[in-house]
């Protein structure tokens, strides 16, 4: 919704902005064509400071602002205070009447704010209303997983996988299915409402187990396999949203690994639990990973992949995880190898999470 306003007109930019990532024409200042033409570093949009004003390598000027869920750039500008800039006569001539002082950008920015925050509260409570249909579905879909679970306990062998593979063809798609039911379901929520991440209270979790069951199951229903290596001796403190970080990281790997199987690693040390997933795919670049955790992001390479994707479940994991107060990671290794026209690299995603019992 925020992109579309700003497409159409509707919120004020009366300089050259990079809102978000992407440029937009001033209304009072059009962007300079040294930007247009001659700029090839694009250094106004790496957000690196926020004290003061920053010169570019063109010799124009930028203030930068990072405010919560987005960043916002006035660029192509001259700042009051010119005499930190070298002017020659031509350069002078080329940027008269582009001043933009701190006091109007931050002036400007506070309507910004305000109205970043209407948006959202409107976004929010649009997603409310389209979710509240889907609580019961939401309910019925678990009720369908647990009685497909009872339907292969028939067979009376003591482990799901037992069950699943003595189980018919017709019974292995159903359990697919409500597995992909539930979990789906389950991330719902979250991606309409994140404050739903913290809903009920925290509850001890043997993280192991966790995923440990994860693997099976998608071991089950996928034809990637998934490995754990390392241990954890320990319970954790954790919202039942605690999964869905995990989940839709394995997810993430599964969808977009080429070569070999999903890794994941534990290490436990003292009170801190540290988890990664690993897989091979194709690389992330820096500037990607910036990004990924912001909802609908999805990377350039990834989109050559041709999986099909929302750019869900990564911001959906996000959101869980400062629930949590914890951070992902990410890292992307590369493995200097091109394999279906992809620059192939070792794709690790990671976190972290501290024991609060005594």
């Amino acid at each position: 919704m925020l992109s579309d306003l700003l497409d159409v007109g509707m919120i004020n930019v009366p300089w050259p902005a990079i809102i978000n990532g992407k440029n937009y024409e001033g209304q009072l200042i059009k962007e300079h064509n040294y930007c247009k033409y001659k700029c090839l570093e694009f250094e106004c949009k790496n957000i690196k400071s926020e004290d003061s004003v920053q010169i570019c390598g063109l010799g124009l000027a930028y203030y930068q602002k990072r405010l919560k869920q987005h960043t916002v750039v006035v660029y192509g500008i001259l700042p009051e205070n010119k005499e930190i800039m070298k002017m020659s006569k031509q350069f002078k001539r080329d940027t008269k009447g582009r001043t933009v002082t701190k006091s109007q950008f931050i002036g400007w920015l506070k309507l910004l704010i305000e109205f970043f925050e209407v948006v959202r509260k409107t976004e929010r409570k649009m997603l409310e209303e389209a979710l509240h249909p889907l609580h019961e579905t939401i309910k019925w879909s678990r009720q369908i997983h647990l009685l497909v679970g009872k339907i292969l306990s028939k067979y009376g062998r003591s482990s799901i996988k037992d069950n699943y593979t003595m189980s018919s063809n017709e019974e292995k798609a159903l359990y697919k299915a409500s597995v992909m039911l539930t979990d789906t379901f389950e991330t719902v929520a979250i991606y309409f409402n994140p404050d739903s991440a913290t809903y009920g209270r925290k509850k001890k979790i043997d993280v192991y187990k966790l995923l440990d069951k994860m693997r099976i199951i998608h071991n089950l229903t996928s034809n990637k396999s998934i490995n754990i290596s390392g241990h954890s001796n320990r319970d954790y403190e954790l919202y039942e949203s605690f999964k869905l970080v995990p989940l839709s990281l394995l997810q993430n790997a599964i969808k977009y690994s080429v070569v070999g199987d999903i890794d994941i690693d534990l290490l436990e040390t003292n009170d801190t639990l540290t988890v990664k997933i690993k897989s091979i795919g194709p690389i992330i670049k820096d500037d990607e990973i910036r990004n990924i955790f912001k909802r609908g992001y999805r990377g350039e390479e990834a989109k050559k992949h041709h999986v099909e994707g929302m750019g869900a479940g990564l911001y959906i994991s996000n959101e869980v995880a400062k629930a949590h107060h914890f951070i992902i990671s990410v890292e992307s290794i590369d493995k200097r190898v091109i394999k279906n026209q992809l620059q192939m690299a070792e794709n690790i995603f990671s976190f972290s999470i501290k024991s609060e019992l005594k």
